[in-house]
C-alpha cells in the first residue's frame, strides 16, 4: 500500500499556519518498503527544506528511505491538487477566475504552477481588497472589488475577525462549529455580479479554471455561471466543500457535487481534508469536464 506525506503550504493551512501531514505512517512501522511523497510547489520554490529533512529523519528511525512518487505524470493521483490541477488544465497560459481571492493565495499558486496565466480575481471585502492591491501581481492579473453570485445585486458582507472566514452568511453559533466564537468586525454593502455576465463582457472566452472559496456561498456563485457551464465554457472548477455546518444557510457539499455533475463536471478528487473525529468537516475538491 502506497501512502503519502504532504507539505501543506501556509496559504491553505488553517489560520495561515503550515504543517506537515503524515498519512498512514503506521505502515512504515509495520514494515512497508516505500511511501509516496509529494511536496507543494511553493515549498519547493520558497520555503526551507526543514519539512523534507523532518520526513527523512522520521523514516530513518524505521530504516526506510525517501523515494519519488511513481505516478505516470499524465493521470491525476489525488495526492496534491496543485499537481492534478496542472494535469487537468494542461496548458501554460490558462484563463482563471479566482472568486474569493482573499490575500491572493490562489493567484500566487497559479503563477507558480503556470508560466503565463491570465487571472481575474474577485474580492468583495474592502479591507482584503486593499491588501490585495499592494502586491505587484503583474499585467496578467486583474483585480475586481466585487463578489460573484447568482444574480446582480447589492448585499451585506460580513467581515469576521479571521478574514479567511468572512462571508455573506451569518456564522452558525452551534456547539459543533469550531469557529462559533469568531467575532464579527464590520459589515458592509458590496456589489454582486454573475459569472455569466462578467464572461459576456469579455466576449464569452473559454475559462480553464473557476476557483471558488466563498465560505458557504459557493453554490450561488455556480448558479451565476450556469449558462457558461451549460455551454461548456468552463473546463475545471476548484471549490471548497463544507460537510460541517459552519454558516447559516450555507451551500451543502451534496448540492454542489450534484450541480456540477448536471453540467458534466465530474469529481477528480478531494484534497486538504479536515476532519472532526472520524468524519470529514471540509475539504478542497477539483472537478473537470467530462465529455
Amino acid at each position: 500500500m502506497r501512502i503519502a506525506v504532504e507539505k501543506i503550504p501556509a496559504w491553505r493551512a488553517i489560520g495561515g499556519r503550515s504543517a506537515v501531514w503524515v498519512r498512514g505512517m503506521q505502515h512504515v512501522r509495520s514494515g512497508r518498503n516505500e511511501i509516496a511523497v509529494n511536496f507543494s510547489p511553493l515549498s519547493r520554490m520558497s520555503m526551507t527544506l526543514a519539512p523534507r529533512k523532518l520526513v527523512k529523519s522520521f523514516l530513518g528511525r524505521y530504516n526506510r528511505r525517501l523515494v519519488q512518487d511513481h505516478s505516470d505524470g499524465q493521470t491525476a493521483t489525488g495526492l496534491a491538487f496543485w499537481d492534478d490541477l496542472k494535469l487537468v488544465i494542461g496548458r501554460p497560459d490558462p484563463l482563471c477566475l479566482d472568486v474569493g481571492a482573499n490575500r491572493g493565495q490562489t493567484i500566487e499558486l497559479l503563477q507558480t504552477l503556470f508560466p503565463s496565466p491570465t487571472i481575474h480575481a474577485f474580492e468583495p471585502s474592502t479591507a482584503m481588497f486593499e491588501t490585495l492591491k499592494l502586491r505587484p501581481w503583474g499585467e496578467r492579473v486583474t483585480l475586481h472589488p466585487l463578489a460573484l453570485g447568482n444574480a446582480p445585486a447589492e448585499r451585506e458582507f460580513i467581515n469576521y475577525a479571521d478574514p479567511h472566514l468572512s462571508s455573506f452568511l451569518e456564522m452558525d453559533r452551534g456547539a459543533d462549529n469550531p469557529f462559533r466564537n469568531t467575532a464579527t468586525l464590520t459589515r458592509e454593502i458590496v456589489a454582486i455580479q454573475t459569472a455569466d455576465d462578467f464572461l459576456a463582457s469579455l466576449g464569452q472566452p473559454q475559462v480553464d479554471l473557476l476557483k471558488i472559496d466563498t465560505q458557504g456561498f459557493d453554490l450561488e456563485v455556480l448558479r451565476g455561471a450556469e449558462q457558461s457551464l451549460a455551454e461548456g465554457k468552463i473546463g475545471a472548477v476548484l471549490v471548497e466543500l463544507n460537510f460541517s455546518k459552519l454558516y447559516r444557510d450555507q451551500s451543502t457539499a451534496t448540492d454542489i457535487i450534484r450541480f456540477l455533475a448536471d453540467h458534466r463536471l465530474q469529481l477528480v478528487d478531494f484534497y486538504e481534508k479536515i476532519r472532526s473525529g472520524h468524519t470529514l468537516s471540509w475539504c478542497t475538491a477539483l472537478f473537470a469536464r467530462h465529455e
